[in-house]
């Protein structure tokens, strides 16, 4: 499930995001993806008991056998990431490591004529790069447009990039937010507007109801402007949203920074949990949590990043049995798959691991 590929490039974007250029390491192509889409990357991190995975989106163009990464750098000084921080300051161009094929449901209609209205903050930004790239290349393109928000330019990625392809391509309108801009910056240079991405804005400066939206950003954002959106008669059908939780330390609801795993006598424990490809079967406990923990206390480590139901990167087909979530998942799984870091067992169920 995961392959690996090689560092080519790493370039700075802002002073807190990188964009990694990755290539196989062992000569074959890479996955097709769609823009939109992400992927897990396994780390292996020296202190951490077992393999880190985090997914990150492929924020480059499709169609070339290159995948790039673009990645901010989360936590504070006194607690960072603790996979970016990994990544911006231990991995160089030459190194290795491991990821998986593309994932996720977040992706760019291919087959819409509508407008097309990319709204992002912070490092949201990095599935609309993909999406807006792939736009300029369509033989016919639509009409987008790019409003993206950062807290100032020292935050923001890729702003010569985005206004030269504003420049050079009409149907293109760029417009970047910044909540809080130094002295130093020039309005209509470094940004836009001033404060965050607002409905009112929106509405003054588009036709909403007749373009395709895409949102990414953190949960608040989203849902404000998705809510939004809907109050103005835009159809679900046409809005497009994910959310990042912006902590790669992956803070549980009790506010610990790594699942617990409470011990206890599991003899009488039911229901069980089989895996086909390994042969393990184990017993749950309530204290077990969700799935994903009960596995992880096993050593084995399925793909996951978000813990929050939102990424699908854990989605893994159940063979039999009956599984509830708590919490709700954002999203649906795939057909005939359950998300492991929500579900718990109500029967003995079967897994495809």
């Amino acid at each position: 499930m995961f392959k690996p590929v090689q560092v080519i490039d790493k370039v700075q974007e802002s002073q807190t995001i990188w964009s990694f250029y990755l290539k196989p390491a062992d000569g074959d192509r890479l996955a097709h993806y769609l823009p939109g889409q992400h992927i897990i990357v396994r780390l292996q991190i020296p202190g951490q008991a077992g393999p880190v995975q985090r997914s990150y989106t492929l924020s480059g163009v499709p169609g070339q056998n290159l995948y790039r990464i673009t990645v901010k750098r989360e936590g504070t000084p006194d607690q960072p990431g603790i996979a970016s921080s990994f990544l911006h300051d231990h991995v160089d161009i030459g190194d290795t490591i491991w990821i998986s094929e593309p994932l996720g449901g977040f992706a760019l209609q291919k087959d819409s004529r509508r407008p097309v209205v990319l709204l992002s903050a912070g490092v949201g930004i990095t599935p609309m790069l993909s999406m807006l790239e792939a736009i300029a290349e369509e033989p016919d393109p639509r009409q987008v447009w790019f409003v993206h928000g950062s807290r100032n330019a020292g935050e923001q990625p890729m702003l010569a990039w985005l206004r030269s392809l504003a420049r050079t391509q009409a149907h293109i309108r760029v417009s970047i937010h910044h909540s809080q801009p130094s002295p130093f910056e020039i309005i209509r240079v470094d940004y836009d507007a001033l404060g965050r991405i607002h409905l009112d804005f929106l509405k003054q400066n588009s036709s909403p109801t007749h373009s395709d939206f895409y949102i990414c950003g953190p949960a608040s954002f989203v849902k404000t402007l998705a809510d939004g959106l809907r109050s103005l008669g835009i159809a679900d059908s046409r809005l497009s949203c994910t959310y990042f939780s912006g902590n790669d330390n992956t803070v549980l609801p009790d506010q610990q920074t790594a699942p617990i795993f409470i011990e206890e006598d599991l003899a009488g424990a039911v229901p069980t949990i089989s895996l086909t490809q390994s042969g393990r079967l184990f017993s749950w406990a309530d204290g077990d949590g969700n799935l994903l923990n009960l596995l992880e206390k096993h050593d084995i480590y399925p793909p996951s990043s978000c813990t929050e139901g939102t990424c699908m990167s854990c989605s893994t087909r159940m063979i039999s049995g009956t599984v509830t979530y708590d919490p709700e998942p954002f999203g649906d799984p795939f057909e005939g798959e359950i998300l492991l870091c929500c579900a718990r067992p109500e029967t003995d169920i079967t897994l495809d691991l």
